[in-house]
């Protein structure tokens, strides 16, 4: 009897665990499909060296000084 006891007992705990293991996976999930890249309002590219194209006059890139590289 006590044997039978011990082996639903742990039937139980295994699936409990098993069910945080999907509620934890299922919340990453939906947790990274929700996540928003964080832009600067500047399109940076690399030529030769990094170089910024255009940033607007409102965005944060222009408030921190950042102006445009001209190579020649």
């Amino acid at each position: 009897m006590k044997e039978n006891l011990r082996v639903r007992v742990g039937a139980v705990v295994l699936a409990l665990a098993t069910l945080a293991a999907v509620t934890y996976g299922w919340l990453n999930f939906r947790q990274r499909s929700e996540f928003d890249l964080v832009d600067d309002g500047v399109a940076w590219s690399t030529v030769r060296q990094v170089s910024k194209h255009g940033a607007g006059s409102d965005s944060p890139a222009a408030g921190a000084g950042i102006r445009p590289v001209i190579f020649s």
